[in-house]
């Protein structure tokens, strides 16, 4: 419960000593059962029960098709990683959230040659935007 509430517009008096003890109480038991969750978290992160991956933003990962057709590669990418949760990845060009049991890091001969995919030149009429086309 809010510690001043108010109804409707109107504001109630100041809590008395007792409400403010309530509310206080009350408070400290949401914080311990938060804090016991939270530390089931960490151990289990820490024991491998739940799943965690040593990938960061800037590294390039292979994504892994779950409905793959006759002769297509089970990995698709490889892709950079924008954002990282304990257990998913938002990866470039691809749209929801990636589980980071769906992905494994890409070699580096692999993220150099995904580099030299991509041909930067300068934009024929504005000198102040590149124009980027996958080379062939």
């Amino acid at each position: 419960p809010p510690v001043c509430p108010i109804f409707e517009g109107k504001k109630l008096p100041p809590p008395t000593l007792g409400q403010f003890q309530e509310a206080l109480m009350a408070l400290s038991k949401v914080h311990s059962r938060v804090w016991k969750l939270l530390r089931e978290i960490h151990v289990g992160q820490n024991k491998g029960t739940i799943p965690s991956h040593d990938i960061g933003p800037g590294d390039w990962v292979w994504v892994k098709r779950h409905q793959t057709k006759a002769l297509e590669p089970k990995w698709k990418g490889p892709y950079v990683v924008l954002l990282t949760t304990p257990t998913a990845l938002k990866v470039d060009g691809i749209g929801p959230w990636v589980h980071c049991n769906h992905v494994r890091p890409a070699a580096s001969a692999e993220q150099e040659d995904a580099k030299k995919e991509w041909e930067a030149s300068l934009h024929p009429s504005n000198p102040l935007r590149l124009k980027l086309r996958r080379r062939q």
